[in-house]
């Protein structure tokens, strides 16, 4: 049923459940012969009186979608300063109640996002070959790097179910850092990460953030740490000091780290011929691997160690120069849509009653 509030000129075709977690769930759909997603989170409930009762994780969900808006803007408003296309590409949104029963004194509200199709989740790849391996880890590390010096960005919660791999016939991807352009080869993989619910970032001095005290609470020390997930969250919890808005960007180091570990098992599954070309590959993986955490930010360890922006330093995988400056002018219709989101980061992310200023923002 609550699809029908969305499309009511061209139903998507094929909707599929995903996947969900606490926050949403999340459904596949085709769209105009595109597969996209959509990602349902419910606010609270609506009664007769007019009146509404907001659930507590409203302010992770809001705060959720405007991370996701800045991220993407990183592929839809290249300034030729800081460009990237490796995060979830946000096509549209929509706030709506409706009623789950006929019977009921009281309407739900959901959020409901429309998103580009990443693809599948790099934990159900369970072999990579070390050329693959190395596309992926060096889009993810690029990434990364982009947002923090765009975005003071951290993403707070980047394990394996939240980084989604796409076959492609594209043989680059193109980036800028800092008016640096390169590009990475793709090797038939392209990386898209997803899910900004517990990250940092700061545009314009309008910091939006998740206070996770609260959350990990109960993370004490290490040894109470029964998965590896928990170890991270505690590490983050230590770095930050429970200061969750400062920016600390090592917690990405965090993240990275592991996902380069488990890259490498996937690799080493593959029982990859070990001639010179993909021994050098697998080797370019583990040294990246073992010296991540000896930075303090991914933009140093992609700079310094895995040379993906150096012009000094030419890696046979990277190819600067590709990237034209883009243009200054961006159309009207786009000028618009940026004006408005910059309404919305000036609300107060604390306040969960102004969400129906903050939907006005984005409709209006």
């Amino acid at each position: 049923m609550i699809w029908c509030f969305l499309f009511s000129d061209s139903y998507p075709k094929g909707i599929k459940y995903l996947s969900g977690g606490s926050y949403s769930k999340v459904y596949s759909a085709i769209e105009d012969n595109c597969r996209i997603v959509l990602k349902t989170q419910i606010l609270g409930n609506r009664f007769r009186n007019g009146s509404n009762l907001r659930i507590s994780k409203t302010k992770y969900l809001i705060s959720d979608l405007i991370n996701t808006k800045r991220l993407s803007d990183l592929n839809t408003f290249p300034n030729g300063s800081n460009y990237c296309p490796n995060f979830s590409q946000l096509l549209n949104f929509h706030f709506i109640c409706f009623k789950e029963r006929m019977q009921d004194n009281s309407r739900k509200e959901a959020l409901i996002t429309k998103l580009k199709f990443g693809g599948n989740q790099l934990n159900c790849y369970k072999c990579l070959s070390p050329k693959a391996g190395l596309s992926i880890a060096s889009q993810l590390i690029a990434s990364i790097a982009i947002a923090e010096e765009e975005l003071e960005f951290e993403h707070r919660d980047l394990h394996s179910s939240n980084i989604l791999i796409k076959k492609t016939n594209e043989e680059f991807a193109k980036y800028c850092i800092n008016g640096n352009p390169f590009c990475i080869k793709l090797n038939g993989y392209f990386v898209t990460i997803i899910d900004t619910t517990f990250s940092r970032s700061n545009f314009n001095n309008q910091i939006v953030f998740n206070d996770l005290t609260r959350l990990f609470s109960h993370l004490v020390s290490n040894e109470n740490c029964k998965r590896e997930l928990d170890r991270i969250y505690f590490e983050q919890k230590v770095l930050t000091q429970n200061k969750w808005d400062s920016f600390c960007p090592k917690t990405n180091l965090l993240w990275v780290k592991r996902i380069l570990t488990q890259i490498c098992v996937k690799v080493e599954k593959s029982e990859f011929d070990r001639n010179c070309e993909s021994m050098a590959d697998y080797e370019l993986l583990k040294k990246w691997e073992s010296n991540a955490l000896n930075y303090s930010s991914v933009s140093e360890f992609g700079q310094n160690c895995c040379a993906l922006y150096q012009k000094s330093k030419p890696n046979k995988y990277f190819l600067t120069g590709f990237l034209r400056k883009c243009k200054k002018e961006i159309d009207n219709r786009f000028k618009t849509i940026r004006k408005n989101w910059r309404k919305i980061e000036k609300i107060s992310m604390n306040d969960i009653s102004n969400l129906d200023q903050i939907i006005f923002a984005i409709n209006s």
